[in-house]
């Protein structure tokens, strides 16, 4: 049987590589710290 290999694109490689994915962790993480004050600002005030 002839078996193809799955071609993944080169910005799709870039953008899923695991260098990416260890700088975006903390990011992520401080913009869910940052915007959870507000969204309990935006809940009590439309409450």
């Amino acid at each position: 049987m002839n078996r193809k290999e799955i071609q993944i694109p080169n910005f799709l490689k870039k953008a899923f590589s695991g260098r990416n994915a260890v700088i975006s962790i903390p990011y992520i993480w401080l913009l869910v710290l940052f915007l959870l004050p507000f969204i309990f600002v935006l809940k009590i005030s439309l409450a």
